[in-house]
């Protein structure tokens, strides 16, 4: 919390994780069908394994939502940015991922969901620049959740 970060004199914090990483939610009460410990041992084991297989067999998709999140992170809070602003945005959230192993084709996935963004919200179609930011952001992962549900083979 803000007000622990203040007392301890902190002006950010960084968290860093390991590889294979697995977040498992608190237990709450009264849940009609919470997590057991089978559950989170199948999840962050060798489905977890599969998981980053996918993942990283598909580095071009995950590094377009990585920049994609950036961009989304570099917006206003409120409000659409000055559309003048989008290729200082832009270069920005790029640069943050150079050296990071992406693509060419993670950046011209991720221009061309800015690309739809601002065609889009400057011809009123949608109202905000981050929304849409976040829904192309998410069709970057959906495509990869629906290649680990594939692989997994659960469901009907």
């Amino acid at each position: 919390p803000q007000a622990e970060m203040d007392r301890l004199g902190l002006v950010r914090v960084a968290v860093a994780v390991g590889k294979n990483a697995s977040l498992a939610p608190e237990p709450v009460p009264g849940d009609p069908n919470p997590l057991t410990e089978q559950d989170i041992l199948i999840a962050s084991g060798n489905l977890r394994q599969l998981g980053s297989t996918i993942v990283d067999g598909n580095g071009g998709r995950m590094a377009a939502a990585r920049i994609t999140g950036r961009l989304i992170n570099r917006l206003p809070r409120r409000g659409n940015p000055d559309m003048s602003d989008l290729q200082d945005l832009w270069r920005g959230a790029l640069s943050k991922s150079e050296g990071a192993g992406n693509s060419e084709n993670a950046a011209k996935m991720a221009r061309d969901a800015l690309d739809f963004c601002e065609f889009a919200v400057r011809r009123s179609m949608l109202g905000s620049m981050r929304r849409c930011l976040q829904t192309q952001h998410d069709a970057f992962i959906n495509f990869l959740n629906a290649e680990y549900w594939k692989a997994v083979g659960a469901g009907s």
